[in-house]
Parts: structure tokens; sequence; C-alpha cells
């Protein structure tokens, strides 16, 4: 029988869960593909390149935090390795009905570990 788990069990970055209470993550990874192609145009040979992962967090946010800033490094945590990625966005939303939440994009290329 599967093994269901319940709740957000991993966080961007050592210190991410400063920012406040994480609500949702959202981890893509995805690669490059270069093809080779035969005289009648079918893919004779395939080369996968360019391994990258973004994720995404929403924090109910903890006001007395800043929040990281669009642009810059940020630590976060692949497969137990710390690597930095590069902050994509930052994203505020306040109702008068709710918490202020952020959402913190990043991305991060494993193979040469840019930025």
């Amino acid at each position: 029988m599967a093994t269901y788990q319940h709740g957000v069990s991993s966080y961007i970055g050592a210190a991410a869960t400063t920012y406040g209470l994480t609500q949702s993550l959202t981890e893509n990874e995805s690669v490059e593909v270069a093809e080779a192609r035969d005289a009648n145009g079918d893919v004779a040979a395939v080369a996968a390149y360019n391994l990258s992962v973004e994720a995404s967090q929403e924090v109910v946010l903890d006001t007395e935090t800043a929040l990281p800033v669009a642009g810059t490094e940020l630590a976060i945590s692949i497969s137990a390795t710390a690597v930095n990625s590069l902050v994509l966005s930052v994203a505020r939303n306040e109702s008068n009905t709710e918490y202020k939440r952020a959402t913190i994009s990043v991305q991060t290329w494993i193979t040469n570990t840019v930025p």
C-alpha cells in the first residue's frame, strides 16, 4: 500500500522558514534537449543538458523579517547539498481578511552551480 504525506516537508533555503509559516512549496526540475536528426528528419539521438531547478514557496509572512530581493542569491538545499540560487521574484499579497503572504521564487543551475 502506498504511503502518503500530509503537509509541507521541505522549504527553500536553510533559513527560509524565518520568512514565515510555509503554506506551499513547488519544485520543478527541467533540462534542455539537443536533438540530432537523420536524413528523414527523425530524431536519431538526444542529449540532455543544463539541468536546473525552479522552486516557489508561499509563506504567511513574519512581518519582523526582511524578504530577499529579486536578483540576489539565496542558499537552498537540493538533495541535501547546499547551492546558491537566483531569486527570480518576490510577490507580496495583502487582504483585509487574511494574514499577509509572500511567494518567493528561485532558480538554480545544477551542473555549474550558477549563480
